[in-house]
């Protein structure tokens, strides 16, 4: 239990896929529930839930939990069309600046108005790609995992080890329930999606100003959302469908992560 493998990956990988699983056939809006299960699993592992000192670390775990609850009233409570959902950008943008001020304040002047809008423009965007990208859920379920999976790796080459293992646990935890989904599916829950999708952008981002995550790795990994929006060949079958949006969401992560490991290094094991 005390492996780091362990807590970043098969704990929320077990732990989410089994929540799918038992929940999905009779109450596919908790099953969304189940990233978010894996998520806090690891952070009870390898972190934890207190409020002082109030770090930039723990306002990016409350930021996903806030972001849950979010997405979790969005599907119990709101139709998809509903101002709430148009809103998630907002919410993202506030959450990201929330999360970088005090290198704001330190850096004051011109450096800290360009990290400042830098977080809130990433990840406001990403959050609302995601949003527009709802009406389809084989892709954007597709990022809601692929982004903090490569989010995580890029901050574990980047030396920050713990938030390589809170991206890598969201990411695991949604491939888990994006497997479930296979076989029974989940229609791109809100309670699932806003908090992979707005956990990625703010680690990737954090990454890139508390650790050694290059600018470059950071821009890569915003393409994930884009690329989703090219479409399949027509020759394809349907049946290729959630392979083909892997392959498109992977390749930027896959790029990011050895740009990455080629600028910083082997990962500190």
């Amino acid at each position: 239990m005390s492996h780091p493998a362990v807590q970043a990956a098969v704990l929320p990988f077990v732990v989410a896929g089994a929540w799918s699983w038992v929940v999905v056939r009779r109450w596919v809006t908790w099953a969304g529930l189940a990233a978010i299960l894996g998520f806090v699993v690891t952070v009870w592992q390898v972190a934890d839930f207190s409020l002082t000192p109030f770090t930039s670390t723990r306002k990016l775990i409350w930021a996903v939990l806030v972001g849950a609850a979010v997405g979790l009233a969005c599907d119990l409570l709101c139709p998809p069309r509903r101002l709430i959902h148009n809103l998630w950008w907002v919410l993202a943008g506030g959450a990201a600046l929330w999360m970088v001020w005090p290198v704001v304040q330190y850096r004051g002047g011109w450096p800290g108005v360009v990290v400042g809008a830098g977080a809130l423009l990433f990840t406001a965007l990403l959050v609302a790609l995601g949003g527009l990208l709802r009406s389809k859920p084989v892709r954007v379920e597709v990022a809601a995992w692929v982004l903090p999976l490569g989010a995580g790796a890029v901050c574990l080459l980047g030396a920050s080890a713990l938030l390589g293992q809170l991206g890598l646990a969201l990411g695991f935890a949604g491939l888990a329930l994006w497997l479930v989904g296979r076989r029974w599916p989940l229609h791109a829950p809100a309670v699932w999606i806003l908090p992979g999708i707005l956990g990625g952008a703010l680690m990737a981002y954090a990454g890139s100003v508390y650790a050694q995550v290059p600018v470059f790795a950071l821009l890569l990994l915003g393409c994930v959302l884009p690329v989703l929006w090219i479409p399949r060949p027509e020759r394809w079958s349907e049946s290729w469908e959630p392979a083909y949006r892997v392959a498109l969401a992977a390749l930027p992560v896959a790029l990011a992560v050895v740009w990455t490991a080629f600028t910083q290094g082997p990962p500190p094991l």
